[in-house]
């Protein structure tokens, strides 16, 4: 009798084989998941990711500053750098940063701005740095809330709103990605840049865009950000800009990164159909020894306000075509014709309100006749 198993077996025996494969990679495959899920779950329990590159030199160089304070207040962001972590607001007898810091857009805002502009809203984005946030004033004192506070005065029929997406140690790069980001979403009417102080800080060598560029270059692919350990990873095998050649004295912006931002910005700005201005800080450094200069000319500046100055006499705004910058310089000149210099600023850039609200009714008076034209046509 013919035995039929013996006819079979090799494909019996391939049969069996093919299982025990498809069993061995199983388990492997569940083994990795396992793995994976584990290792997923202990970063997770360890909090945080690890600080951006430029998040742990802005803590160093806070360095006799309000360090332990203000580190607790921002938190990484894999585009900015660090933004003001959402909906903080501190004691009021807290020092040097107290009250309201932000709502939960990481805005200085105390209410949320939605991004559905009402119908017939005017909205004026202001961007910048410390200045722009308002160091050492409350929220109320900033120039941006002064300036809506009187453009709601004069303006009663018209609705307006100034939104302060100031950050402290912020330069105009950081402004830029915070517009071409989350900014445009705001459907601006107008922008308003407030930069120059941090732009020539000298912090690891490199500048802002190249460290930009090499983080953005150490996250995954964006359908594998959601892992930390993925990020991990990626971010182990691809260079970083400590590994590059460095240059001690390259400030985070030269003055041609920073007109090619200004720009870009302006670029961007007219894109989305909204207009530009230029608010250009003031120092005690322009104030010589103490004595008021009476024209511009004989004001000591530094590179960023002369290239900001120039840039705005470039801009127009409004139907009669004035220029598009607010000269806070002059402002602070004019103000210590008569008043000590402590009146005006906290210390070498940082305006007190009284300082904030000329510079918001200034704003004011510049924006005027292109605010009625924005409004009415």
């Amino acid at each position: 009798m013919l035995d039929t198993t013996k006819l079979y077996s090799p494909a019996a025996h391939a049969l069996v084989g093919w299982k025990r494969y498809v069993a061995r990679l199983g388990l492997a495959a569940g083994s990795i998941v396992l793995a994976w899920s584990v290792g997923e779950l202990v970063l997770r329990f360890q909090g945080a990711d690890p600080p951006m590159l430029r998040f742990r030199q802005l803590d160093q160089a806070l360095a006799g500053l309000p360090r332990h304070q203000f580190m607790q207040l921002i938190e990484n962001d894999a585009e900015l750098f660090w933004r003001l972590a959402p909906s903080v607001r501190l004691p009021e007898n807290d020092s040097p940063f107290f009250g309201l810091i932000s709502n939960a857009q990481s805005l200085r805002e105390d209410h949320e701005i939605p991004l559905q502009k009402p119908k017939g809203q005017i909205r004026l984005l202001f961007l910048g740095d410390s200045c722009t946030f308002g160091y050492l004033v409350s929220h109320r004192h900033t120039f941006v809330a002064q300036a809506e506070a009187l453009l709601r005065e004069k303006y009663p029929s018209i609705d307006v709103k100034c939104i302060n997406a100031g950050v402290p140690g912020y330069t105009l790069f950081q402004g830029w990605r915070f517009l071409e980001t989350q900014g445009i979403a705001y459907a601006p009417d107008l922008v308003v840049l407030n930069f120059g102080w941090n732009d020539t800080g000298e912090w690891d060598g490199h500048s802002d865009r190249e460290v930009y560029e090499t983080t953005r270059g150490r996250e995954p692919p964006r359908g594998l950000r959601w892992s930390r350990l993925t990020r991990r990873i990626w971010a182990a095998v691809r260079p970083s800009t400590s590994s590059s050649a460095t240059d001690a004295s390259r400030p985070r912006l030269r003055p041609d990164e920073f007109t090619a931002l200004l720009a870009e910005i302006h670029a961007t700005s007219q894109r989305i159909g909204a207009d530009l201005l230029l608010v250009v800080g003031a120092s005690r450094g322009n104030i010589v020894h103490g004595k008021v200069a009476h024209d511009r000319a004989t004001v000591p500046l530094t590179p960023l306000q002369r290239e900001q100055l120039r840039f705005g006499e470039t801009l127009r705004l409004g139907p009669h075509a004035a220029p598009g910058f607010v000269d806070a310089i002059q402002i602070a000149v004019r103000l210590a014709m008569d008043r000590p210099i402590d009146d005006i600023l906290f210390d070498d850039v940082h305006a007190t309100p009284l300082m904030n609200r000329a510079i918001a009714e200034e704003i004011v008076r510049t924006i005027g006749p292109w605010l009625r034209h924005r409004t009415h046509g």
